[in-house]
């Protein structure tokens, strides 16, 4: 049961994390065009959290498991906020 709650977790972080720049900056990780994925991986994909993500996606697309992704109904990950490691609980200025 464990393994299946870290799988759908990690399904679920994938479908909210954007690509953060580039060609394709704001679009979801999941939704990038699987040649710009199989070039990261060529290239070598960038270090840390965003690397480990792109590599998932890369071997989801290029072993045709975009399926996984249907499972997960579109207003569970839609509206989903961003961490923008802000330091900021809202994003938002008060209006003081």
């Amino acid at each position: 049961m464990i393994g299946s709650e870290l799988d759908h977790k990690l399904l679920r972080e994938l479908m909210i994390m954007k690509m953060p720049f580039g060609k394709y900056a704001g679009r979801r990780l999941v939704d990038l065009p699987e040649p710009y994925v199989v070039w990261f991986a060529r290239k070598g994909f960038p270090p840390g959290k965003l690397g480990r993500m792109l590599a998932i996606v890369h071997e989801i697309k290029i072993n045709g498991l975009e399926y996984l992704f249907q499972s997960f109904p579109a207003e569970t990950v839609e509206d989903q906020p961003e961490d923008d490691h802000s330091g900021t609980s809202s994003g938002r200025e008060s209006k003081t």
